[in-house]
């Protein structure tokens, strides 16, 4: 007997992705997948675990190709207020959402490549 497929849509609260984070001699590095949760949810998480550490890095995916422009600058914003000094990005940023960081932030964003060595 042939039982029909069922499909079984619910919401994603993305509580399973995690970020790394290294403590290094400037700071604290992110290393984050693709920030479902968003970019600055993270940041604000990393700042509450570790308040009087400055975080110097962050890396990974910032999920932005289907944000406005102006989300864009908001979060641009965010990452220079909380004094990130490299943003590093990845594929599911979106070339338009990093053309708009990269806009805002200048040579502090820079997109992730296959085979980077990113030294801290």
């Amino acid at each position: 007997m042939d039982f029909p497929q069922i499909y079984w849509y619910l919401p994603d609260s993305f509580q399973h992705e995690q970020s790394l984070i290294f403590h290094t001699e400037k700071g604290l590095a992110i290393f984050s997948s693709c920030s479902h949760a968003g970019a600055d949810h993270i940041i604000e998480e990393v700042q509450e675990a570790y308040p009087k550490e400055n975080i110097c890095a962050m890396a990974g995916g910032f999920h932005l190709y289907r944000t406005s422009p102006e989300d864009i600058r908001a979060l641009a914003r965010k990452l220079r207020k909380a004094g990130i000094g490299n943003i590093y990005t990845g594929h599911c940023t979106g070339s338009e959402a990093f053309e708009i960081l990269r806009d805002e932030l200048g040579e502090q964003a820079v997109q992730i490549y296959t085979g980077m060595e990113i030294v801290i």
